[in-house]
């Protein structure tokens, strides 16, 4: 079975970033292998644990598609989610996640999510990934994404799109 890997760049565990990508990997249950890696489980910022970077470069290396999720922090991805893309500066000029298929995710609190969804996207290029495309949501406080019932119907209908990118091609 195909791997879909879903990375959340929140702070917190089980923030309103990885809310949003749960809502997304929900819509393709049962059609492809789902792993979603929350990067504020290794470990506070700056002191995460030893090791984490290359787990989690190894499980985008290992899966067949990819959706990345991050808060906006001023128009940018957060931290922790750059850490790991940066990262993957070897794998670029391999060309080891090439034509993967790959969308990313956004949360905003006031604006610059599409910002950051963009800046997603250009790591997807410089990859030369199968970008599919982007969904933004809105939230504040803690669990409000579940309020944005806007983003979660788009991004279920966007990871159904990478899933059956990713399925067409064989």
């Amino acid at each position: 079975m195909r791997k879909l890997i879903a990375i959340s760049g929140s702070s917190r565990v089980g923030g309103n970033t990885t809310l949003l990508l749960e809502e997304a990997l929900k819509a393709v249950a049962g059609r492809v292998e789902t792993d979603l890696v929350e990067l504020a489980a290794f470990g506070p910022a700056g002191r995460r644990r030893e090791g984490a970077l290359d787990e989690v470069v190894q499980k985008m290396r290992d899966a067949d598609a990819i959706l990345l999720g991050t808060p906006s922090h001023f128009g940018m991805p957060a931290a922790r989610l750059k850490a790991v893309l940066d990262a993957t500066w070897d794998d670029a000029k391999r060309g080891a996640l090439a034509g993967k298929p790959c969308a990313s995710f956004a949360v905003e609190s006031e604006s610059g999510g599409e910002l950051a969804a963009m800046g997603l996207a250009h790591f997807c290029a410089v990859h030369r990934m199968a970008y599919v495309g982007y969904v933004v949501g809105r939230a504040a406080k803690e669990r409000e994404i579940l309020l944005d019932m806007r983003a979660a119907r788009e991004a279920r209908a966007l990871a159904s799109r990478v899933v059956d990118l990713l399925l067409s091609k064989g």
